[in-house]
Protein backbone atom coordinates (compact mmCIF):
# COMPACT_ATOMS: atom_id res chain seq x y z
CA UNK A 1 0.00 0.00 0.00
CA UNK A 2 1.62 3.47 -0.92
CA UNK A 3 -0.24 7.02 -1.04
CA UNK A 4 -1.05 8.05 -5.02
CA UNK A 5 1.81 10.71 -5.91
CA UNK A 6 -0.39 12.98 -7.50
CA UNK A 7 -1.21 14.17 -4.25
CA UNK A 8 -4.92 13.75 -4.04
CA UNK A 9 -4.03 11.40 -0.38
CA UNK A 10 -5.87 7.94 -1.49
CA UNK A 11 -4.09 4.69 -0.38
CA UNK A 12 -3.18 2.71 -3.45
CA UNK A 13 -3.15 -1.50 -2.66
CA UNK A 14 -2.66 -3.76 -5.48
CA UNK A 15 -3.03 -7.20 -5.49
CA UNK A 16 0.74 -9.02 -5.56
CA UNK A 17 -0.36 -12.52 -5.65
CA UNK A 18 -1.58 -15.39 -7.74
CA UNK A 19 -4.31 -15.76 -8.45
CA UNK A 20 -5.41 -11.86 -8.90
CA UNK A 21 -5.65 -10.64 -12.44
CA UNK A 22 -3.92 -8.37 -13.32
CA UNK A 23 -1.35 -8.32 -10.35
CA UNK A 24 1.66 -6.31 -10.09
CA UNK A 25 5.28 -7.34 -9.68
CA UNK A 26 7.94 -5.36 -7.38
CA UNK A 27 11.43 -5.79 -7.73
CA UNK A 28 13.90 -3.31 -6.16
CA UNK A 29 16.97 -2.21 -7.87
CA UNK A 30 20.88 -2.55 -5.70
CA UNK A 31 20.24 0.35 -4.69
CA UNK A 32 16.88 -0.38 -2.98
CA UNK A 33 14.61 1.41 -5.29
CA UNK A 34 11.65 0.18 -6.29
CA UNK A 35 10.51 -0.64 -9.49
CA UNK A 36 6.58 -1.59 -10.06
CA UNK A 37 4.82 -3.05 -12.91
CA UNK A 38 2.58 -3.30 -15.06
CA UNK A 39 1.87 0.58 -14.94
CA UNK A 40 -0.67 1.69 -12.03
CA UNK A 41 -4.22 3.55 -13.41
CA UNK A 42 -6.94 4.39 -10.66
CA UNK A 43 -10.45 4.27 -12.10
CA UNK A 44 -11.83 6.42 -9.67
CA UNK A 45 -10.30 9.60 -7.28
CA UNK A 46 -7.46 11.41 -9.90
CA UNK A 47 -7.33 8.94 -12.35
CA UNK A 48 -3.86 8.94 -12.43
CA UNK A 49 -1.97 6.71 -14.37
CA UNK A 50 1.64 6.15 -13.92
CA UNK A 51 4.87 3.72 -13.50
CA UNK A 52 7.36 3.53 -11.09
CA UNK A 53 10.73 2.70 -12.18
CA UNK A 54 13.96 2.73 -9.97
CA UNK A 55 11.82 4.95 -7.23
CA UNK A 56 11.08 7.69 -9.86
CA UNK A 57 7.59 7.83 -11.09
CA UNK A 58 6.74 8.25 -14.69
CA UNK A 59 3.09 9.96 -15.86
CA UNK A 60 1.35 8.91 -18.77
CA UNK A 61 -0.15 11.65 -21.24
CA UNK A 62 -4.04 10.31 -20.12
CA UNK A 63 -3.38 11.32 -16.64
CA UNK A 64 -6.87 12.73 -15.41
CA UNK A 65 -8.45 10.59 -17.98
CA UNK A 66 -10.58 7.60 -17.17
CA UNK A 67 -9.45 4.20 -18.40
CA UNK A 68 -13.12 3.90 -20.20
CA UNK A 69 -12.58 6.78 -22.12
CA UNK A 70 -8.93 7.09 -22.90
CA UNK A 71 -8.94 3.31 -23.72
CA UNK A 72 -12.30 1.45 -24.65
CA UNK A 73 -10.61 -1.05 -26.28
CA UNK A 74 -9.38 -2.21 -23.12
CA UNK A 75 -11.49 -1.24 -20.63
CA UNK A 76 -15.18 -0.73 -20.09
CA UNK A 77 -17.19 1.59 -17.60
CA UNK A 78 -18.04 0.05 -13.98
CA UNK A 79 -21.44 -0.09 -13.00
Amino acid sequence: MFRCPCGCGEVISLPMQPPHNPRWRLSLSATGRATLSPSVWRNKGCMSHFWISDGRVYWTRDTGTEPWMARPDMYSKRA
